[in-house]
């Protein structure tokens, strides 16, 4: 696993957020073999996310946040990234914003493929956790969000039709 060490820069992300309660959750790592039982329509609503925040480039944000580990409550967010801040002046009430303080992050790209999509993303995250944070010079940084960057990579429009995400972890030295 070779991960781009980058420095973010704060940006916005605006979405529909749920709330939920799943046993041992810690970081969005736990989430992908969750997204399935999540009664949510996401066409629809990452159209209208991306019909009322166009003066952004195209990206997409899952994440969960608000963790309580004792009670394993969380809440997830399907969200548009808005990097132009004129956006943040269409947001609707039944929408959330979440401000992403930047910083250190490793950023791994998921395998491309045409099977199980989640199953790539899970594949990600666990040679993250169990492999590669070990080995670097690097700790999880819990102060910040981690993340799932979707952009045109996640719509097939590249490697044949396969798919690819970002998956972005805050870190610091150790």
């Amino acid at each position: 696993m070779n991960p781009h060490i980058i420095e973010l820069t704060p940006f916005h992300v605006i979405g529909y957020p749920s709330r939920h309660t799943r046993q041992n959750m810690k970081t969005t790592a736990d989430a992908p073999t969750f997204w399935n039982t999540i009664d949510l329509d996401y066409g629809t609503l990452l159209t209208k996310l991306h019909d009322t925040f166009q003066k952004s480039k195209h990206f997409e944000i899952s994440m969960c946040y608000d963790i309580d580990e004792s009670t394993g409550e969380f809440s997830y967010v399907l969200g548009r990234g808005i990097d132009n801040l004129e956006d943040l002046k269409s947001i609707e009430p039944d929408m959330t914003r979440i401000d992403m303080p930047g910083g250190l992050y490793a950023i791994f790209s998921t395998e491309p493929t045409a099977d199980s999509f989640v199953e790539a993303a899970q594949k990600t995250w666990n040679e993250i956790f169990l492999n590669w944070l070990a080995k670097s010079e690097f700790v999880y940084d819990d102060t910040r969000p981690d993340f799932e960057y979707h952009d045109y990579r996640d719509h097939g429009q590249y490697f044949g039709g396969k798919l690819q995400i970002d998956i972005c972890i805050p870190i610091r030295q150790k």
